[in-house]
């Protein structure tokens, strides 16, 4: 019998179907090998673009100065793959420990839970494992011979594709085996409960750092020489330069500055190891009985900030029980999807990480002074992608097997289901954006200034909402999602091109209106009047046969022009 016909193989192709098995990466129409297979095409295609772009880099630089420009590329390919493990972690956070459903159906089997354990150990390593290998297999074999310096000899070559390989697998080893850790000391101090809501924080807090980490990097890389050089103390509290030392000792190219790194690196993996091995070890058998003694986790009602904003909402702005209904539905999923939680993280990592790269020209602004474009352009920034990012997670349903219950009661007023997924956009997503930016923008430039920003923000922000709903024709999170279809990379120029519209060219027409009261006022009132045309359309598009769609389906194979009636 093969290991995987035996039962511990079977485990393991079960648990790991069940990573992949999910409404955001893959679909009853995609399936899930297909959808592995996009994702490692993904994850494998820029490092070897970014090999074949270096071609150019390393042709124009002479053998002997080629192993200095080497550091910042060592410190990309370490970080990219410590980025992709930090992100795996965090979405399969829930995945590293088997729940109720899996403790119900398999325990009852003959099957220990040692058994269980080691299975769905495996399971997520070897995820992992082809993660790592299609991102670092080919530049470990190309990379060194672009760089050529340090490649005399069959050895020197191999000896480099060695240091490359164990480098990125150090460096990604060490990224899972912190969050196994971390993980484990949580179950181990924290009641269930506590470690609930904690967790929630540390996924979203985790993301939103990886995210901007990757956006970033092309700026801190610039900065890699010299800090090598100087011998920076900086280095010791950033983890790819431990891993820069490492890989420059295993390829033999040590120096009294990489040889302390290559050793914090070394302590860094062996102590997340016994950490995370203990941690896990002890954690699993409480996890174990609680979910067999303990009933299934409920959740606590609202506080009294929570009742007294229903309260308000309902009593002046959800007029309608349909408003209410998709608000108040858009809100608790958001609240308790975990997977939409990461999607708006990401969105707003995004966003966050575009306003930290001009952060060199907030700080330096005085307060008093008059406001500038690139500052004016920050609210437009974080509200496009949170925006974005929410219309993005209304396509992933949030429980597809209970949609039946949307399409039995499907209401017929849709301009009231509109409205109220309209309004949670507003009030989840661009309220606090803005308003959390106000008392900044009163510090900086005064009240008048500030209040006329915040009008400013709010009027496009209520067109793009219209914009992005124009083709909308779902209930947020009750309708199959297929992934590709949206086609982003044949449509990435309009994204392009419309993110620097609404967030930088708008920023500038603002800058220039703010000294003329009455140019500022039309302005706001022909955008007003552009999205409350907008709406009168969709609407009387729509019209009275319009029905919600709950299942999106592929675009056909051949497409037909219905001209035979």
């Amino acid at each position: 019998m093969s290991i995987r016909e035996s039962r511990f193989g079977r485990l393991v192709e079960h648990f790991f179907a069940g990573f992949l098995d999910n409404d955001l990466i893959s679909s009853p129409e995609t399936g899930m090998h297909a959808a592995l297979t996009q994702i490692l095409g993904l994850v494998a295609a820029p490092g070897c673009f970014y090999c074949l772009l270096m071609l150019l880099k390393y042709a124009a630089v002479d053998y002997p100065e080629r192993e200095i420009i080497t550091w910042p590329d060592k410190i990309l390919f370490i970080s990219f793959s410590m980025i992709l493990a930090g992100l795996l972690s965090v979405v399969e956070w829930d995945a590293l420990f088997p729940d109720r459903r899996d403790y119900q159906v398999l325990v009852p089997l003959p099957i220990t839970t040692r058994l269980l354990f080691a299975t769905k150990l495996s399971s997520v390593l070897l995820l992992l494992g082809i993660l790592w290998a299609a991102v670092n297999l080919g530049p470990a074999v190309m990379f060194p011979a672009i760089v050529g310096s340090v490649t005399k000899s069959s050895f020197d070559y191999m000896r480099f594709v060695a240091g490359h390989v164990m480098a990125t697998f150090a460096a990604c080893s060490f990224v899972f085996l912190f969050f196994v850790g971390l993980q484990g000391i949580m179950l181990n101090i924290l009641s269930p409960k506590w470690f609930r809501r904690l967790s929630v924080y540390i996924q979203l807090a985790t993301v939103l750092a990886l995210v901007l980490l990757f956006l970033l990097l092309p700026m801190l890389l610039f900065s890699v020489t010299a800090r090598v050089h100087g011998n920076d103390p900086w280095m010791y509290a950033f983890p790819p330069f431990w891993f820069l030392g490492l890989y420059q000792e295993l390829i033999g190219r040590g120096s009294p500055v990489f040889s302390p790194l290559a050793q914090v690196a070394v302590a860094a993996i062996a102590a997340c190891a016994a950490l995370s091995g203990l941690a896990y070890w002890i954690s699993y058998r409480r996890h174990m009985k609680r979910l067999l003694e303990s009933l299934e986790p409920g959740r606590s009602g609202p506080g009294f900030v929570a009742r007294l904003t229903t309260v308000v909402l309902n009593r002046f702005v959800l007029t309608h029980p349909l408003e209410r209904g998709c608000f108040q539905f858009i809100r608790l999923t958001l609240l308790r999807s975990r997977v939409h939680r990461l999607l708006m993280a990401a969105y707003a990592g995004v966003g966050i990480a575009l306003v930290i790269g001009g952060a060199a020209v907030i700080l330096r602004w005085a307060p008093g002074s008059r406001p500038v474009p690139s500052l004016l352009s920050v609210q437009l920034v974080l509200s496009f992608f949170i925006v974005s990012g929410m219309r993005f997670a209304f396509t992933v349903p949030a429980e597809l097997n209970a949609n039946w219950l949307f399409q039995a009661a499907e209401p017929s007023e849709t301009a009231r289901c509109r409205a109220g997924v309209r309004r949670a956009m507003l009030a989840l997503a661009i309220c606090p954006v803005l308003l959390g930016l106000l008392p900044a923008h009163a510090l900086l430039w005064g009240w008048r200034i500030a209040g006329a920003h915040l009008v400013f923000g709010l009027v496009l922000s209520v067109l793009l909402v219209e914009l992005l709903l124009l083709n909308f024709d779902k209930i947020p999170f009750t309708c199959t999602y297929l992934p590709g279809k949206a086609n982003v990379k044949g449509f990435w120029p309009v994204y392009l091109a419309a993110y620097w519209m609404y967030a930088h060219y708008m920023a500038k027409v603002e800058y220039r209106l703010l000294d003329r009261p009455a140019g500022f006022a039309l302005f706001l009132s022909a955008i007003a009047a552009v999205t409350v045309l907008l709406r009168w359309l969709r609407r009387r598009q729509l019209g009275p046969e319009f029905r919600f769609l709950f299942e999106d389906l592929p675009d056909p194979a051949v497409r037909t022009l219905n001209i035979t009636h």
